[in-house]
């Protein structure tokens, strides 16, 4: 095994071991704990979930047949939960039938382990978990950067048009004042010009509010396949969830 290999596998991250059978536990536990991780121990299903409810795990290693629910039942529960249904699961079984394995990765079981597990399968399985749970962690970067791109692209140019003619406004206020008398038909003149800048200034507000309060949004591809966010589409839709 290679340094980088060692280095990728004693990550800080913490693994719940989830086994109804003490010895079982033990085992487990000094295996993952002789090689630098931390541990959480449960006996039971609820156990292990209301440990999950309290502290993010990212790894749970589970016995599959256990007395009230089984591992099956409380991958099934985590996978429903939005706190939780990130975690990578992996059951540890006796050697079942190929439909029963198909069944199992279709309600959300990751990998599996045999029971009683080598040091050298338990190690290469965590790999393959760490690997898998470092590319999520790139993923979520990636579509951070992409929607903080499309927040600046947005800002620039939805507030550019109207920041453009408060600018010009205030411009051609400026000459008059210094060109012309200050007689009751130029104050009108420059009286309307005061409010179209006001009127530019309250669209930008507008805009940075919108901006302030996104939770969801979507975006629309413009010239140059460049990405921004559609905000008439957001002001649509809570127009009609205050309806």
């Amino acid at each position: 095994m290679t340094q980088a290999e060692k280095t990728m596998l004693q990550k800080s991250r913490k693994i719940l071991v989830v086994e109804d059978d003490a010895a079982m536990l033990q085992v487990i536990n000094g295996q993952l704990q002789s090689h630098g991780y931390e541990t959480v121990l449960a006996s039971s299903a609820d156990e292990a979930e209301a440990i999950l409810n309290e502290q993010l795990i990212p790894i749970v290693i589970c016995d599959k047949n256990m007395p009230r629910r089984s591992g099956l039942d409380l991958c099934r529960s985590l996978r429903q939960n939005p706190k939780t249904r990130g975690v990578y699961f992996i059951m540890i079984t006796a050697l079942g039938t190929p439909d029963e394995k198909v069944r199992a990765l279709n309600e959300g079981v990751d990998d599996y382990l045999s029971k009683s597990p080598k040091p050298n399968e338990l190690l290469a399985r965590l790999k393959v978990a760490h690997r898998i749970l470092d590319l999520q962690e790139q993923i979520v970067e990636l579509e951070r950067a992409a929607a903080a791109m499309a927040v600046v692209t947005t800002l620039a140019h939805e507030i550019n048009n109207p920041l453009t003619g408060l600018l010009g406004f205030l411009e051609l206020s400026q000459q008059r004042l210094n060109r012309t008398p200050l007689n009751e038909e130029n104050l009108e003149k420059i009286k309307k010009m005061l409010e179209r800048v006001h009127e530019q200034g309250k669209r930008i507000e507008a805009v940075v509010k919108k901006l302030m309060e996104l939770r969801q949004y979507s975006t629309k591809t413009y010239l140059n396949n460049i990405e921004m966010i559609d905000l008439s589409v957001q002001m649509l839709k809570e127009s009609q969830a205050e309806k």
